[in-house]
């Protein structure tokens, strides 16, 4: 006869009742247990204490811990909610697991933010002194327990195989326990185990136990009782140290290892664990390892030298990836949620704070102790009208004395200017102007953080503010035919508007460009936006992507700005994401090689909207390798990009992976993080909010340069939204002989992706270009004329549509007004 916990819904759902009424209808039963009258069989003893101690964590709300749907365990013989519930033959059943000793408010855990190698102790789960459990945080959702379960010297298991030796049928548990350890137990008079001093003992083997615990997995299957269903991603899974994940898992009889399945004694952590593949240390390298779910990754946690099991565990932490005092809550019910996230140094002492923007019109200022010293709230600097609708982000102004300006924003034609007063640690108004009936549509450019400040309305109005450190004015200077949807201001100190139709307005309303797209604002010195078709456009060079019909970009986009050197001209890159890509564009809007970087794969559908930064996020002490790429390459050579689900990527320019990423927030990301150094220690602090309002900043493996600051920080660049880089970078001199250089002449993707393949080919000079095709019978099959930009890739689009099948090969010849070359390539179509 199965046991059973019977609840109302179960009532319901096979009865159709929802409780039994007793003692006449005096009475009613709405919840309850069926239990067999024994569990054992012939050869079989077992206890009916575990059962009932099971199905009465039921009734208190205890979810179970196996998978309901493979009929199978799920964190075996260490944990009462699952297959510890007959532990001892069902006598001594296993004590609650960290997390559900924590759900049932018996039990807090002790937060680990920051450590340095430190070591620390733990002691058994019955000691009368804390600390039980250590949790050390991976993201929102995402965390480690550890905890010391001591199960003693001796283990039940073996101990009831001695006592069984020259007999024909296996000791009772009973009597192991009166032969071994009888001052640990106590019988009644009839033999019923009534008590024990350590519940544990009966576990397969004691030491530190490691759990992963996925918050989101239990809130989306907790109702449902299954939040352990699904073996590859269980909302409670044991961290096993043999190295195998085997709990849950079905073994053929020859395998040996049927005791695994359940858990065993090498699952624990210790140091004379003799599993092979036992490292004593639990790391983002180790098997099992550290790292989060989510994307797998990096979560920056190592846990090593566990000593002995005993009843006070010791091991040592380093989680130093967190900045002190981080993450830490920015609570959505009293602040909303963010909407927009500023770095700058308000208050002149060389350490940045965080400004952020929520949907309550509040303005927050967070410094490097996690708190805000402006204002008398621990976070608020200022609350805006609620009524109000704030345009995010704000915009900065900062002057030659340090003093820092905000210029805010609302739809219904509100603009005030804020100065951070230094003297009182507040924000004081300066002025409040209106519209005259006028909404307003863009957020506010402060160009170099200079005294004008430009914004856009819904009626084709251009308003600025005119700040110096005495006075501000505000006026209306120029209006064009249609809404503004973004303002931008040129490396020129030009103003350019960008209507909602995408056309291109000068500061004198004259349109100097049509239709280019209203998805993204003018961004770097080649004004490059987005079209409505996601495709890259250069308004300065009046060109368009030549990948716009594969790529669609999603984001706002990112641009760095490449001095001249010898040999080679000034150029410019752009960075964007979109359609599970991370590119980076040359100047001509032809693709960086090495990109476009996938994010997920398999495939999945992703709405990359968030823009990405560039910084200098590589590791000081390693040389950054350049043999690899003939590409002009610069030293500020990392970007950060951010699928809104939760996760942070980053790569340098070559397309590799930096050290520190990815990271995993664990829930939504609504808005761009930035780089900055909120503590003034010279190294790359990194800052995420999530949308559940829990601010992360990352201390990154890297250092500032004071004399070329990172630079594209931020959302829309700078403090002031400017949308054009902040620092110039340097770059690593390529040279190459010839004009078409051999190793960079070649067709991608080869062979093709569906009906398409692009020829690529790098020019030393301006030159015509002209690509002919053949088969492999010396017949020109097709003849294309190419691009021809000196000192960058050049791309041309083949339309395989009505090519068939087979090997071409391809000529690409040049002529510059100095030399005539050619290259030939291999091309492979296949259908």
């Amino acid at each position: 006869i199965p046991s059973l916990y019977v609840t109302s819904q179960f009532l319901q759902n096979n009865l159709g009742i929802s409780e039994i009424t007793v003692d006449g209808g005096a009475t009613s039963i709405k919840n309850g247990i069926v239990l067999p009258e024994t569990e054992s069989q012939e050869g079989i003893q077992l206890g009916l204490n575990g059962i009932l101690v099971s199905n009465i964590g039921s009734h208190l709300g205890f979810p179970d811990l196996f998978s309901p749907s493979e009929r199978a365990t799920g964190v075996g013989r260490f944990a009462l909610m699952d297959a510890g519930l007959f532990n001892g033959d069902g006598l001594l059943p296993a004590l609650p697991m960290a997390w559900t000793r924590i759900f049932a408010g018996w039990e807090s855990a002790t937060t680990i933010y920051q450590a340095q190698n430190d070591q620390l102790a733990l002691n058994a789960v019955l000691s009368p002194q804390s600390p039980h459990v250590f949790k050390f945080p991976i993201n929102d959702n995402e965390y480690f327990l550890v905890e010391n379960r001591y199960a003693g010297e001796l283990r039940l298991d073996s101990l009831q195989l001695v006592l069984t030796e020259g007999r024909n049928e296996l000791a009772s548990m009973r009597e192991v326990l009166e032969t071994y350890l009888a001052d640990q137990v106590t019988f009644s008079p009839r033999g019923v185990l009534i008590d024990a001093k350590n519940p544990d003992i009966a576990l397969p083997g004691g030491g530190a136990l490691i759990w992963h615990i996925d918050e989101s997995v239990i809130n989306a299957q907790i109702a449902q009782n299954r939040i352990n269903d699904d073996p590859a991603h269980r909302g409670i899974d044991l961290e096993e140290a043999d190295g195998s994940q085997d709990i849950g898992e079905t073994f053929d009889f020859l395998s040996g290892i049927q005791d695994a399945s359940l858990g065993w004694a090498l699952d624990p952590w210790y140091t004379s664990n003799s599993s092979p593949l036992f490292e004593n240390k639990f790391s983002s390298s180790s098997t099992p390892n550290s790292r989060s779910y989510l994307n797998k990754a990096n979560s920056h946690i190592t846990l090593s030298n566990f000593s002995a099991s005993d009843s006070v565990v010791t091991f040592q932490a380093t989680l130093d990836f967190f900045q002190p005092n981080f993450p830490r809550k920015v609570d959505p019910a009293v602040y909303g949620v963010a909407t927009s996230l500023k770095v700058l140094d308000v208050d002149a002492n060389g350490r940045s704070e965080m400004i952020l923007t929520t949907d309550r019109n509040k303005i927050l200022v967070i410094d490097e102790t996690g708190e805000s010293q402006w204002g008398t709230d621990s976070l608020e600097a200022l609350q805006i009208d609620e009524n109000l609708t704030l345009i995010t982000p704000p915009a900065f102004t900062v002057f030659p004395n340090g003093d820092v300006r905000i210029t805010i924003l609302t739809r219904e034609g509100q603009a005030f200017n804020y100065l951070f007063d230094r003297t009182q640690n507040r924000l004081n108004a300066l002025i409040s102007a209106n519209g005259n009936g006028s909404r307003f549509s863009t957020f506010p450019v402060a160009p170099n953080e200079g005294s004008e400040i430009y914004w856009g309305g819904e009626d084709g109005n251009i308003w600025q503010f005119n700040v110096d450190e005495n006075n501000i004015s505000f006026a209306e200077i120029v209006t064009i035919p249609e809404a503004v949807r973004f303002i931008t201001v040129d490396a020129a100190g030009d103003l350019l508007a960008t209507g909602t139709s995408g056309n291109i307005y000068n500061g004198s309303a004259q349109q100097v460009a049509e239709a280019v797209g209203s998805r993204a604002p003018l961004i770097g010195n080649g004004l490059v936006t987005v079209d409505d078709d996601g495709s890259l456009i250069s308004v300065a060079n009046g060109i368009t992507s030549p990948e716009s019909s594969i790529l669609n970009v999603q984001s706002r986009l990112a641009a760095v700005t490449i001095p001249a050197t010898s040999g080679q001209p000034e150029s410019e890159f752009i960075v964007a994401a979109g359609d599970n890509r991370i590119s980076i564009f040359n100047e001509n809007l032809t693709l960086r090689t090495e990109f476009p970087k996938t994010v997920y794969t398999p495939e999945i559908s992703t709405d990359l909207f968030i823009a990405p930064l560039i910084g200098d996020l590589t590791d000081p002490l390693l040389q950054i390798s350049t043999e690899k790429s003939s590409q002009q390459t610069p030293d500020i050579s990392s970007i950060v990009a951010v699928d809104p689900s939760g996760l942070i990527l980053g790569y340098d320019f070559d397309g590799n992976p930096l050290d520190d990423f990815p990271l995993a927030v664990g829930d939504s990301i609504l808005v761009s993080p930035a780089l900055l150094d909120i503590d003034g220690d010279g190294d790359v602090e990194l800052a995420s909010i999530s949308k559940t309002g829990t601010m992360f900043v990352w201390d990154l493996n890297a250092q500032l340069d004071a004399a070329n600051p990172q630079p594209w920080a931020q959302e829309h660049a700078t403090p002031g939204n400017t949308n054009r880089a902040s620092a110039v970078a340097k770059t690593t001199q390529q040279t190459f002989s010839g004009l078409i250089p051999a190793d960079r002449a070649y067709n991608w993707p080869n062979p093709n992706r569906e009906n398409y393949t692009f020829i690529r080919y790098y020019l030393t000079e301006a030159a015509d270009v002209t690509i002919r095709i053949f088969d492999l019978a010396g017949d020109l099959v097709k003849e294309l004329n190419g691009t021809g930009f000196a000192n960058t890739d050049n791309e041309v689009l083949w339309d395989l549509t009505n090519v068939q099948s087979g090997v071409y090969l391809g000529q690409i010849e040049a002529k510059s007004s100095s030399k005539t070359e050619s290259q030939i390539i291999k091309i492979a179509v296949v259908k």
